[in-house]
């Protein structure tokens, strides 16, 4: 046969590297055979609990067995003729408690014998001075003692008009008027005018008007006129009214807890119209008082008017109902 006909081995890439897989068979089947090895041992030291064998069964002699009678015993000297026969056992009593030991009584306290109050010596009377006067000075005393007492009555009656007199005497003293000495440089003798107090003109008031109008006003009161003042004891208390009407409790004072109360101060004219308005009382917070400067410039429309320019003070109170 030619050459070219003979069997040329297979040609591998390049990069073929042949590897010998021998020693990892050899391991595999060494480790293989040392667990089935184990296995077998095991299961033929626990083959009882596995497979559990049957009980076998196994005759008996009679002959063989000791059969011991009740009563009797192994030694022939111990058994008696005539031993009682067992009854049945009665009821049995449910065991009678202990009595409790009775405590030792305290010992009594010995009483120390009281002592026995000493008879009070009775006081001796005193024996009775014979009478030796005469019936006849008995009746001579009673008379001079009755001139004694009429004669302090005389004297008690004398004393009572002197004291009367003299009483009516700086009656009459205080009477008599004291003339007024004249005064040169006083040359008008009219008697002055006095200012009637202010609680008479403020008596038809409400308790909270006449405090805001002595708080707030004070003497300054007394230099308005009176159409001022008129309109000031009718109207304040509606003008304080309308604005808390209008009053909205800023959200972020109400976040804070900011309450208290301010008063302002402004002029309000008969066109309705209000100048010079401003804080003269304030609550401690800026807030507060820019939203009454701002509530009072949108109530100030629905104010009642006056006849003249008048000054209005009132108070602006901001309450937190949860304080």
């Amino acid at each position: 046969m030619p050459e070219n006909s003979k069997l040329q081995p297979a040609k591998l890439g390049k990069n073929f590297d042949p590897v010998d897989h021998s020693n990892r068979n050899f391991f595999f089947s060494l480790i293989l055979s040392v667990l089935l090895h184990w296995l077998i041992y095991f299961l033929f030291e626990h083959r009882e609990d596995f497979f559990p064998s049957k009980p076998k069964l196994v005759k008996l002699n009679p002959e063989n067995l000791l059969v011991l009678k009740r009563g009797h015993s192994q030694d022939p000297s111990k058994n008696t003729q005539g031993a009682p026969k067992p009854t049945l056992a009665g009821p049995q009593k449910p065991p009678t408690p202990p009595t409790p030991p009775t405590p030792p009584t305290p010992p009594k306290p010995i009483e120390k014998p009281k002592p026995e109050p000493k008879p009070k010596p009775k006081p001796k009377p005193e024996p009775k001075k014979p009478d030796h006067k005469h019936k006849a000075l008995k009746k001579v005393e009673k008379v001079e003692e009755k001139k004694i007492v009429e004669e302090k009555k005389e004297e008690k009656k004398i004393v009572e008009q002197k004291v009367e007199q003299k009483v009516e005497h700086k009656k009459v003293e205080e009477k008599k008027p004291v003339k007024k000495e004249f005064d040169p440089n006083q040359l008008s003798f009219l008697p002055k005018e006095v200012a009637p107090p202010r609680q008479e003109n403020n008596k038809g008031l409400d308790n909270q008007t006449r405090r805001d109008i002595d708080e707030l006003y004070g003497e300054e009161f007394g230099d308005l006129g009176t159409a001022e003042k008129d309109f000031i004891r009718n109207n304040l208390r509606d003008i304080g009214r309308i604005t808390q009407k209008y009053l909205e409790y800023p959200q972020v004072a109400a976040y804070l807890g900011q309450d208290g109360t301010n008063a302002v101060e402004f002029y309000l004219h008969p066109n309705g119209d209000i100048t010079d308005l401003k804080i003269i009382i304030g609550s401690e917070y800026k807030m507060l008082d820019d939203n009454t400067l701002k509530t009072i410039q949108i109530a100030y429309k629905d104010y009642p008017r006056p006849k003249t320019k008048t000054l209005i003070r009132i108070r602006v109170r901001y309450y937190l109902g949860g304080n």
